[in-house]
């Protein structure tokens, strides 16, 4: 088996789950919010009931900027579409709650790390991990995430971009202004990084899980 082969057969591993679960309001407040990503492998988008990342964890959706296995792609006619169809979402937010997030994407790529490239990265949610999946071949999974919080407003339209860096990732969000000529206008960006001292989603970036 030549190391093509790995890597096809890990990719199909991460994008095999159901790539959309979020169950959006049907009435009330709410915002139309795109999520969206340009990385050509999975990025998991999860939701929490605090900003900790502690309460209520959620899967909400998998985006890719490619195949993925059971796609569900999702749009509600927002501007500015310029992502592949399993790209981004756009779905419905309940905006009587803050948004709080973690979104993490996660690149499995031939070679090994260099410890010394992640040495300073105690203060963000971003790893490497290698793994030999034959005699003499070497593979790595990079890791990075941002957690963020956000309130959004009833009747606005977003778009959530997260940006990917196998040490840096970052997440901007936008405000997308229709009419005759649609413009993103920048609200924030929330970077992978995070102070000694705050706990905040490590635990949850750090989660092992099957799938």
């Amino acid at each position: 088996m030549n190391l093509r082969y790995f890597i096809a057969l890990f990719a199909l591993a991460a994008v095999g789950c159901q790539t959309l679960a979020y169950k959006e309001p049907l009435s009330g407040d709410r915002a139309r919010v795109r999520l969206a990503s340009q990385a050509p492998f999975v990025v998991v988008v999860r939701a929490y009931d605090d900003a900790n990342c502690k309460t209520n964890e959620q899967e909400w959706m998998r985006l890719r900027s490619d195949y993925l296995v059971n796609s569900s792609p999702k749009r509600l006619g927002l501007p500015l579409w310029h992502f592949h169809d399993n790209g981004a979402k756009e779905v419905f937010f309940d905006t009587a709650h803050s948004f709080h997030a973690l979104i993490i994407g996660e690149e499995i790529a031939p070679g090994r790390v260099k410890a010394s490239d992640f040495s300073g990265n105690a203060d963000s949610l971003s790893d490497a991990s290698e793994f030999q999946p034959a005699p003499g071949v070497w593979m790595t999974t990079y890791r990075c995430g941002v957690a963020f919080s956000y309130d959004l407003k009833a009747n606005v339209d977003y778009e959530v971009e997260y940006i990917w860096h196998r040490q840096s990732c970052s997440v901007v969000v936008s405000q997308i202004d229709g009419g005759e000529k649609p413009s993103l206008k920048w609200l924030a960006t929330f970077s992978t990084r995070v102070k000694y001292s705050d706990v905040k989603c490590k635990e949850a970036f750090k989660k092992k899980r099957l799938y």
